[in-house]
């Protein structure tokens, strides 16, 4: 740059910003020439100094400014701007042809794409089963802020037409977009500037500033190897998550920053503002590293950024990568995956890229910043001298290389996977920008090395250089060589095994087991687990079954969207569908109906065990590595059949070998692995459990240390193997074997079922409190811990509650006289024996003996006076028959034990509304509403209340939040009409009572009268 100011300032030629950098060549060079012809024709023609070379005298770059007067003083002759100006051109026509900017790339990507060729995961993996089955299109779920991925998704759909599946086709595409991305990296590396600082301009004499020493392959060989061969990029590279196409367009925009450094062309600039645009509409990361992209044009351009056209230029190209998002909304209104507005899917999209970029504290995005992007920011300019003293520039100097080599120890020891790599302190993500500008800032300090070590500085300056400085850099230079060869091949010593395993076919072995039962014919299967059902969906898809499968995922099952999804993929072999999607209440309900006709005819299974609402009205036993749903048949179940033993016992000998391969994979480290082990070992958790409710003791055992193999973390299955012993032994479990699930996270959903006693009533009790109405369930529960520990009078009357419950008088009765034929269970306490009188209260109730159940309710009530069951009943008995003073007494007496107590409140509410205490009950109810704002009943029961105490702007607004909160019934409709008509707003009243009859029951003497009553007011209008 200095030469070509000096020759426009001798030449006077003006050339405005907006030329290129060849043209402004041209143009010097020709008016060189021309100046040239007319020195030789005058005989005046300039030399070279006597040394031979081009300059008079040396001029470093930094030194610009210092010798300014001596060049003015001293005017340089026209043959040395001619030599400077051709060499420059001769650099840049060079770098074109230099093996490690051009051939090196190549050679570096093509060569690690065969590894990753040939560790290519065949199916899908954990991390990648989320992102292809989203982008087939198998499930609900799809890249709905990705418009990238979405696209990636159609052509590789287009290209399964030749045979391949699509997760080979996706993975294979991975490699080659992680070949790709590779290539970008040693380019990069080999394009980065050796002119940022005066030891570096000092040594680098070419103008383009490039590394042409004969080392100057050892930075994009070191840099590329780091990257490919650590886990992290391994496994995104060999199996598709989504990853690599956005590392992609990250590093084209890296790579085009630097062939712009170089050949200053706008064109670049304005593909690289399209580029970003894209990354920002698919990756929520582009959006953080955009205004870097933007700053680091604006520093290149310097004022020519400013000009009107090409910031046009460039911003309408921005906008128009970012324009792909609007494909998001377009493709969700196509296929019924999103019933909103166009712009309220744009507002949840941005909204959603926003939350994703800020979900992590900032200092740890700060602390990889300032040790992988910093370094880099730093390149772009080009530092002086140090200024001061020659102590204040040697502390200067001995600062900056300690942050040089900490940067780059640190680089690579990221690559390892260390405590302060992206991925540990990104929650898991695997922040893939961060490490490829880790390589970037690891290629750079090697080149900076090696350029230090092997090449003298100008003569000018040898004496600033010690000793001590010299044999720092060599030794530097050498660890750099030394690097180049060892630490890519410890990563892959360290990262070849694990990566093996990663993309193994455990995944594949254990689906397959799944879909073994539901091959015959079209099957539900009733998912909780949201992993296990995107792995059958393309199970189903990629393994040939074609069997009609429909997988229903219970966290998606009540969205509309979802619900229309499904019917039109699965609505011909599943009508009940139909009325799934038009259901406007119970949704639940209405696809326990279609579950309920599918168990009938033996096509309803469960991905893992079940232990929600669905499970309520089914029997389960294990099918291979599922579950088979039964209809319920009785409260509890049938003894197990022979034959289901026999076909779990056959289906472990014959995955006998993949079990083992799944417990020595597991050791290897590897996420795959160690789902597929936990899978497994739940599933075998789950067939001893089974074995041991129908007493094969020895087959239990040999599945519980089966399942402790594959996960010596499954809890349960510890649990249920200290049971095991113990009834091998003939004793009755021990408390040991509450310790071994007490306080354990995960315990069902992810280890399986416990039959140990103490879990067992706690779960049954925690099952009783809801109101889902799982009392079957809790039944279950009670009545294993009866046959665990039989002389546990807890346990017992545990059962009789749920047998009541469920409403199984002869199972109560049967085990009330059990209970107390019992003579080795020690003496009654007083808590037992208020229970016990509450149930034969009940069974007086059933018997219509009002007189004698309120005695053993009265009795129960005075054992216990903390019994809010007895007097929940009680309390309702009296209201009942008409006696509200006895029944508010009671329930006075409830809210005194239990003052924070609802049901106690609500039911005082009750009792003023039957007695039209109006001003009461809605006092009491707004208590139950402050601590409970979401109590549907609660509000409009104040609403009633309102109305009759002629608050009708109250009882509006009541009525109008259970609208807002989904609560919309035809009781609300009606009131709504009441407080329209006491108002005179003889159209309001219409529009509810309209709606009234679109929603109420036909069949109701309400139902009638509304009719007359609307007919009426049309009639009067």
């Amino acid at each position: 740059q200095c030469v070509l100011r000096e020759a426009r300032a001798n030449l006077s030629i003006r050339l405005s910003p907006s030329q290129t950098h060849q043209s402004r060549h041209k143009r010097v060079t020709h008016r060189l020439e021309s100046r040239m012809r007319e020195i030789r024709q005058s005989g005046s023609e300039g030399g070279v100094a006597d040394n031979g070379h081009p300059y008079p005298y040396p001029i470093p770059h930094d030194s610009v400014k210092v010798n300014a007067p001596r060049i003015l003083l001293k005017p340089l002759p026209l043959s040395f701007f001619y030599s400077m100006l051709k060499k420059h051109m001769a650099d840049v026509s060079r770098s074109s042809r230099l093996f490690v900017t051009r051939k090196l790339p190549w050679l570096l990507a093509s060569s690690v794409l065969v590894v990753f060729l040939a560790t290519l995961n065949p199916w899908i993996g954990i991390q990648s089963l989320l992102p292809i089955v989203g982008a087939s299109g198998w499930a609900f779920e799809s890249p709905n802020t990705e418009p990238l991925h979405l696209i990636f998704g159609w052509l590789v759909s287009g290209l399964t037409r030749t045979g391949l599946s699509f997760p080979f086709l996706a993975n294979f595409f991975t490699s080659l977009m992680a070949g790709s991305v590779l290539f970008l990296l040693a380019r990069s590396v080999a394009l980065l500037p050796y002119d940022r600082q005066n030891e570096e301009r000092i040594r680098e004499r070419s103008s383009i500033a490039l590394l042409t020493i004969p080392l100057a392959w050892v930075p994009p060989v070191l840099a590329t190897l780091l990257l490919s061969f650590q886990y992290l990029f391994w496994e995104h590279a060999t199996a598709y998550t989504g990853q690599m196409l956005d590392l992609l367009l990250f590093a084209w925009c890296i790579r085009n920053l630097l062939e712009f450094r170089l050949d200053k062309k706008e064109g670049r600039l304005t593909k690289l503002a399209l580029v970003v645009g894209l990354g920002c509409a698919d990756n929520w990361s582009m959006l953080g590293f955009a205004p870097f992209f933007l700053v680091s044009v604006a520093w290149m351009q310097g004022v020519a950024f400013f000009r009107w056209g090409f910031l046009v230029r460039l911003f309408l190209a921005f906008f128009l990568g970012l324009s792909l998002l609007l494909l998001i909304p377009v493709f969700g209104n196509l296929t019924s995956r999103l019933d909103q507005g166009f712009w309220q899917i744009m507002v949840g999209i941005l909204e959603e890229k926003k939350n994703q970029l800020l979900m992590f504290p900032r200092p740890r995005f700060v602390f990889l910043a300032l040790l992988m992007i910093f370094p880099l920011a730093a390149l772009g300019f080009r530092w002086g001298t140090p200024s001061g003293t020659g102590v204040d520039r040697l502390m200067t100097k001995l600062v900056w290389q300690l942050l040089k080599l900490v940067w780059f120890v640190a680089c690579i020891a990221v690559a390892f996977d260390s405590r302060f790599s992206p991925r540990q302190l990104g929650y898991g993500l695997p922040l893939l920008t961060f490490s490829f500008c880790g390589s970037l800032v690891v290629g750079y300090l090697a080149g900076y090395y090696l350029l230090m070590a092997t090449v003298k500085p100008d003569d000018r300056y040898v004496s600033q250089e010690s000793s001590l400085g010299r044999m720092f850099f060599r030794l530097l230079a050498g660890l750099s060589v030394a690097a180049t060869v060892a630490v890519p091949a410890v990563l892959l010593y360290r990262n070849y095994p694990v990566v093996r395993v990663e993309n193994g076919i455990g995944l594949q072995e254990y689906v397959k087991t799944m879909l073994i039962p539901m091959r015959s014919g079209s099957s539900l299967v009733y998912c909780e687990d949201p992993l296990l059902g995107r792995a059958l969906l393309a199970g189903d898809k990629t393994m040939g079954t074609s069997s009609g499968l429909m997988v229903v995922s219970s966290h998606l099952a009540p969205l509309l969207d979802y619900r229309r999804f499904m019917l039109k993929h699965h609505g011909n072999q599943w009508p009940g569908l139909t009325n799934v999607v038009n259901a406007r209440e119970n949704v639940a309900g209405i696809w326990l109906t279609v579950a309920s006709e599918a168990a009938r005819s033996k096509r309803l299974f469960c991905a893992a065990p079940v232990f929600s609402f669905f499970a309520e009205l089914f029997d389960f036993i294990p099918v291979g590595s599922i579950q088979g749903a039964l209809p319920r048949q009785s409260l509890l179940e049938k003894p197990t059949a022979d034959a289901d033993l026999a076909a779990v016992q056959q289906f472990w000998k014959t995955v006998e070998p993949v079990t083992q391969a799944a417990v020595r994979d597991r050791a290897s480290g590897a996420s795959n692995a160690f789902l597929v082990s936990s899978l497994w070992s739940r599933t075998a958790n789950v067939s001893g459990v089974f074995y041991q409710r129908a007493g094969h003791l020895a087959e239990a055992a040999k599945a519980f240390n089966l399942a402790i193999n594959l996960n010596p973390e499954n809890a349960a299955a510890v649990a249920n193997l200290l049971v095991n012993k113990s009834l091998s032994a003939g004793k009755m479990p021990g408390v040991e074997a509450w310790n071994a699930w007490d306080k354990k996270a995960g315990l069902l959903d992810v280890h399986g079922p416990v039959d140990e006693p103490e879990f067992l009533r706690l779960f049954g009790t925690g099952l009783l409190a809801q109101n889902q109405g799982l009392v079957r369930r809790a039944a279950l529960s009670f009545d294993r811990a009866v046959h665990l520990v039989p002389t546990n009078r807890l346990y017992r009357i545990s059962f009789i509650r749920s047998a009541f419950a469920f409403g199984d008088l002869k199972s109560a009765t049967n085990a009330m006289a059990a209970v107390r034929s019992a003579t080795d269970q020690g003496e009654w306490t007083p808590l037992e024996k208020s229970k016990m009188a509450e149930f034969d209260a009940r069974i007086f109730l059933e018997n219509n003996d009002f007189k004698s159940a309120e005695g053993h309710l009265r009795l129960a009530l005075s054992l216990d006076p903390l019994n809010g069951s007895v007097a929940d009943l009680l309390s309702y008995l009296y209201l009942l028959h008409g006696r509200a003073d006895d029944a508010l007494s009671i329930a006075d007496q409830w809210e005194k034990a239990f003052p924070r107590s609802l049901e106690a409140i609500s039911r005082r509410a009750l009792i003023f509304l039957q007695t039209e205490k109006f001003k009461e009950a809605a006092e009491v109810l707004t208590r139950v509403l402050d601590q409970s704002p979401d109590n549907a009943l609660a509000r409009i029961n104040r609403a009633i209340s309102r109305l009759k105490l002629n608050q009708l702007e109250e009882a509006r607004a009541d009525y109008q939040r259970l609208i807002r909160d989904g609560s919309e019934d035809f009781q609300v409709c009606y009131g709504l009409a009441e407080v329209a008509r006491l108002q005179k707003n003889g159209r309001q009243e219409v529009e509810h009572l309209e709606r009234y009859l679109e929603i109420a029951p036909r069949q109701t003497g309400e139902f009638t009268n509304v009719v007359q009553r609307l007919a009426a007011l049309r009639a009067a209008r």
